[in-house]
């Protein structure tokens, strides 16, 4: 009997072995079919279909002069490049059919470099009797002619391509179904020599034991399980009595999993709640505006806070801790006390932030960056320091200037920071973030950057103010890019009405 269960698992084993290779190899093939050949093989009719265009739009205006005509011609042009960079990307890992679509590229520059564009260009400068002679050459046709043939070779190894793998796919349905029958005819002849052996020296052991096992499945965990006469099943009876007895020991350790669990959460949004803004209301005619994302749960490295220091000013500070996460989130409650402290003193930003330095101490493998400014409503000075922070966005009426930072970061090293002074008019305000914004990075993997929050700024509702700016920062930022930020993203705006 025993060998008849080795038998029939090897079958099942083999049977398994072979079903899922064919069908792996099958998918892979369909998949290159469906996401890669089948695409690229409409893009070739496309842009097929727009260099006919592009053409035909060419020749409309060499004869009639209408610029009309000229936009198929760079319509054409822009749906062939855009068609070209396409199948690039749909081909890739096909070299031949990329030396393909590279010959096409360089036949359609040919021919626009060669032939169409002189010809516009001579119609278009009032010279009709060169743009007749240039037509009449017959250099544009002849090039336009190679790059249809180009087109059309692409097209034919494509095809070519695409009936290898539906062929490949075709004779793994066939060997999956073999394999599927002679499986099956022998699997039955085993099972009907298995089923007369298990009636004869299975059958009782197994109720016995079923019985017992259904009893612990349905929660009675203290029934013993009975120890069958036969060895083989005696054996798995002392099994399944040891995995109850782990059940037991599993569900306590759960118990008090979730004990400990409970009491974790808690800890977490405390800090989460610790490391919130303040709710210090602002000075007459200054307003601010946050966005906050975090790259991990609840609880974050980065943090802001605006103090109220007077009836005429207010300080700001915004922090970005190294990581994220609940080391991180202890860290940066540390060190929002004492910029919270710091702000309160009266000292100016830089003094603020070597006093800072000087309580953290030795920080070890930790750091952070972060800005202090302070804002007087009354005037329009606006001071500041910068501990190797992303450099602030000053951003005036028709002009936006970066503030660089005024020292080193804080951590580690020692170090001095200068505190700086510059204008804020009314109807400006002082754009402060974190490197989760600029850094953020797309499918491609290019940088969000300074440069789109630069645009996103310029474009923001200027009548909405500070809240206006966040919006557009942000909306910006998510049409950028879908993904979760990989670091905490924080946006703060600080204006002056």
């Amino acid at each position: 009997m025993f060998l008849l269960f080795i038998a029939f698992f090897v079958l099942i084993a083999v049977d398994l072995g072979v079903a899922v290779g064919v069908l792996a190899s099958r998918d892979r093939e369909q998949r290159v079919i469906s996401r890669k050949l089948n695409p690229a093989r409409d893009t070739i009719a496309d842009l097929s279909t727009a260099f006919v265009d592009q053409e035909s739009g060419q020749r409309g205006y060499i004869i009639t002069g209408r610029n009309s005509f000229l936009t198929p011609y760079n319509d054409g042009a822009k749906r062939v490049d855009d068609d070209v960079t396409t199948l690039r990307r749909q081909l890739a890992g096909f070299p031949l059919l990329l030396d393909e679509v590279d010959q096409v590229s360089s036949g359609v520059a040919a021919w626009r470099s060669w032939a169409a564009e002189p010809e516009i260009e001579a119609r278009r400068s009032g010279r009709a009797d060169l743009a007749a002679e240039l037509v009449s050459s017959g250099l544009g046709a002849g090039l336009f002619r190679q790059a249809n043939n180009q087109i059309a070779n692409m097209r034919t190894g494509l095809l070519r391509e695409l009936a290898r793998r539906q062929a490949h796919v075709d004779q793994s349905r066939r060997t999956l179904t073999e394999a599927v029958f002679v499986s099956f005819g022998l699997g039955v002849g085993l099972l009907i020599v298995s089923a007369l052996a298990i009636e004869r020296w299975v059958h009782e052991p197994i109720a016995e034991l079923s019985e017992a096992v259904n009893q612990v499945a349905a929660g009675r965990l203290g029934r013993e399980i009975p120890s069958p006469p036969v060895p083989d099943f005696a054996e798995l009876s002392a099994d399944v009595d040891s995995m109850r007895h782990r059940i037991l020991r599993e569900l306590d350790d759960a118990d008090r999993a979730r004990e400990a669990l409970a009491k974790r959460g808690l800890l977490v949004l405390a800090l989460r709640d610790e490391l919130a803004r303040g709710g210090d209301q602002l000075p007459p005619s200054l307003s601010a505006a946050a966005r906050f994302e975090p790259a991990e749960g609840v609880v974050a490295g980065d943090w802001w806070d605006i103090v109220r220091l007077d009836d005429d000013r207010a300080a700001l500070a915004l922090v970005d801790v190294s990581g994220h996460g609940a080391a991180s989130g202890v860290f940066a409650l540390r060190s929002k006390q004492l910029f919270v402290a710091a702000l309160r003193s009266g000292w100016e930003p830089g003094e603020s932030l070597s006093w800072i330095a000087a309580s953290l101490g030795d920080t070890g493998e930790q750091f952070l960056t972060g800005i202090v400014l302070e804002v007087r409503s009354s005037t329009m000075s606006c001071r500041y320091a910068n501990a190797g922070h992303p450099p602030m966005l000053l951003c005036r009426p028709g002009q936006i200037t970066e503030l660089s930072p005024s020292g080193p970061l804080l951590g580690p090293l020692p170090g001095r920071w200068e505190t700086r002074e510059v204008d804020l008019p009314h109807h400006s305000f002082v754009a402060a973030y974190t490197d989760g914004l600029i850094e953020a990075r797309d499918e491609q993997h290019q940088e969000f950057g300074v440069a789109r929050l630069k645009a996103a700024i310029g474009q923001a509702d200027g009548r909405r103010g500070p809240e206006g700016v966040a919006d557009a920062c942000l909306t910006a930022l998510r049409r950028f890019s879908s993904r979760r930020p990989s670091d905490d993203v924080t946006l703060v705006v600080l204006g002056r009405d």
